[in-house]
């Protein structure tokens, strides 16, 4: 008899393990402020903390949103970010045992009677380039097999999918979602809402448990935090439409009635990098409408908190992207909402609806984090592509100026061509 097996909730699985890695790190957050407190100092870290980039070196892909967090807080992880699919460590031993071939070719090669030395030249150029593409993928030693170690088990990564459903009346969205709702109408009238699942996407391995794997690259920051943050911010505003207005306010707020951020004057702030911390966490609320985020009403509500905790952590995601410092804002009001689903999440009472809302918070904040990235890399690409189109044009009238004057300096130099006769007749006539 054929033996039946349980058919996996994937999207459950993802949301869990979301929630059992932010969990622990509020749980440690609330226990350092208190021990702060105690020993009458400032608590200065974040409530939450955002893993170091978590990518594939084969294929490029930048490992973001829930598969960052669930993959950092993996058991496998060892502080590398470097995760491979079964198929890419496979694909690059292949490759490690040709080009080990085709080394060994080239030896025999530099040995036989037919050797010539721009050919010997020609191929060993184009084995180092594989050999250097080799070392990129992670190959320590070109000479040694690289393979997953013995019991070496993956962890699981997710793709985010969209469920809609169309009826009369839909209540409260999916309850098997992480509870976020876009909702609208059809041509119909009929009310149409729009939740997010996450489904299976593949298995990864971690490079610790690759033989023969390189030591980890030192992958520092590429770009200027300030220049890059200005970036972040311009894009928001050419995108979206944001108004960002400072030095009018003594406070940093957004008002979603005018898709406004009032900010104090950079002067105000101890340094930039603190100005355009505080800026992304109010850029951050700014995505709520966009992302059909649920408003607070009041302070202090749970939609309320939560769309804190939701700006919070996106703001978290967005300053370890950009480079940024972040300053942390675990004032009362945070530790006050910490404790309250804390004690929730432990006790039997609400618990379930707690690790939702917990959990919500962070995909939600991933979400806008992943939102906001695309219209910066959107904005970033068009600029730079208006900025070639500008440098091919300087070169296109720099090239025509260029013609135009030497053609006029033809004009000026040529010597007609009746010039010679003329001159012949004017000397007969002085003879005479």
């Amino acid at each position: 008899m054929e033996k039946e097996y349980e058919k996996r909730d994937y999207n459950q699985e993802a949301l869990s393990s979301v929630n059992s890695a932010l969990v622990t790190q509020l749980k440690q957050c609330i226990e350092g402020v208190e021990k702060a407190q105690a020993e009458g100092k400032e608590w200065d870290k974040p409530f939450f903390t955002m893993p170091a980039p978590a990518y594939n070196p084969y294929t490029g892909t930048q490992y973001s949103g829930i598969n960052r967090l669930i993959l950092a807080n993996s058991k496998n992880f060892r502080g590398d970010g470097r995760f491979y699919t079964y198929n890419n460590i496979t694909q690059i031993e292949e490759k490690r045992q040709s080009v080990v071939k085709e080394k060994e070719k080239l030896a025999e090669y530099a040995k036989s009677p037919s050797y010539n030395a721009k050919t010997y030249e020609e191929k060993a150029g184009k084995l180092e380039e594989k050999i250097t593409e080799l070392e990129k993928y992670g190959v320590h030693d070109i000479n040694k097999p690289f393979h997953l170690k013995k019991s070496s088990k993956s962890d699981t990564v997710y793709k985010s999918l969209q469920r809609t459903a169309i009826s009369k009346a839909i209540s409260g969205g999916n309850e098997d979602s992480e509870a976020l709702e876009l909702s609208g109408t059809d041509e119909n009238g009929l009310k149409v809402s729009s939740w997010y699942v996450y489904a299976y996407a593949g298995n990864v391995f971690n490079a610790c448990l690759i033989e023969n794997i390189s030591p980890l690259p030192d992958r520092g920051l590429q770009h200027d935090p300030i220049e890059l943050a200005e970036i972040h911010a311009q894009a928001m505003v050419a995108k979206t439409g944001l108004r960002i207005e400072e030095g009018n306010s003594s406070r940093a707020f957004y008002r979603g009635s005018e898709h406004m951020i009032a900010m104090p004057a950079k002067s105000a702030f101890k340094s930039a990098r603190e100005f355009y911390d505080t800026l992304n966490h109010e850029i951050a609320h700014s995505t709520g409408d966009a992302l059909g985020r649920v408003k607070g009403k009041t302070f202090g509500d749970e939609a309320y908190a939560k769309e804190e905790l939701v700006a919070e952590m996106t703001s978290i995601m967005m300053a370890q992207e950009l480079g940024l410092p972040h300053n942390s804002m675990c004032d009362e009001n945070h530790l006050a909402y910490m404790k309250s689903w804390i004690c929730s999440i432990e006790g039997t009472e609400g618990k379930a609806k707690n690790e939702k809302l917990l959990t919500s918070a962070f995909v939600q904040a991933a979400r806008s984090f992943d939102y906001q990235n695309a219209i910066r890399n959107e904005f970033m690409a068009e600029r730079s592509l208006e900025k070639s189109k500008s440098k091919e044009q300087v070169q296109e009238n720099v090239k025509v100026q260029t013609q135009a004057v030497e053609s006029s300096n033809k004009k000026s130099t040529s010597i007609p061509k009746d010039k010679p006769k003329q001159k012949e007749e004017e000397i007969q006539l002085s003879m005479q």
